[in-house]
């Protein structure tokens, strides 16, 4: 959550704005399920369907960050002006992107990476990440209401804590 100027107490029904925490929480918990379950071992490479032009990096490579995808790229922006909802089109534009480095060179924590591997995850199970992270993580913990995706509207800045000041100045 982001301070718009406003100032109110945080209560114990505060809502916090995780999306910062998703691979940790989220991807990174269901691919270890994954390899727990011998569904996905470390040496297995990206699916074609997923490869970037020939290149299928390991899943080692992905949760390592060493895959050589660049960090991110700010994909609302043109070219590719994509809007919410947009995942087909997302997918294919990190597909048809330049490495930023060599496989297994160097460390770039990659968000490109990560919707890369979420979408592995989704083809893997048949079903879309944040009903898997409600299936498989938060419901079994019991935490279904107060950890999970409210979905593609974002909530009320009202309902949500705030985090950092943001400053467009």
């Amino acid at each position: 959550g982001i301070a718009l100027g406003r100032r109110q107490p945080v209560t114990i029904g505060s809502r916090y704005d995780l999306a910062s925490l998703t691979k940790v929480l989220c991807t990174t918990t269901l691919v270890a399920q994954a390899v727990g379950l011998g569904e996905l071992s470390v040496d297995d490479r990206l699916p074609r369907s997923l490869a970037i032009g020939e290149y299928r990096p390991t899943l080692r490579d992905l949760l390592e960050h060493s895959s050589g995808l660049a960090a991110h790229r700010e994909f609302f922006h043109e070219p590719w002006s994509l809007g919410i909802g947009e995942r087909d089109e997302l997918i294919a534009a990190i597909r048809e992107l330049p490495l930023a480095a060599a496989p297994r060179t160097q460390a770039i924590y990659s968000d490109l990476g990560f919707i890369l591997l979420g979408a592995w995850l989704e083809s893997l199970r048949g079903a879309r990440i944040d009903e898997l992270f409600v299936e498989r993580v938060a419901r079994p913990l019991g935490l279904e209401r107060e950890l999970g995706f409210p979905g593609l509207k974002p909530l009320p800045a009202t309902e949500v804590a705030a985090t950092e000041v943001y400053d467009a100045s």
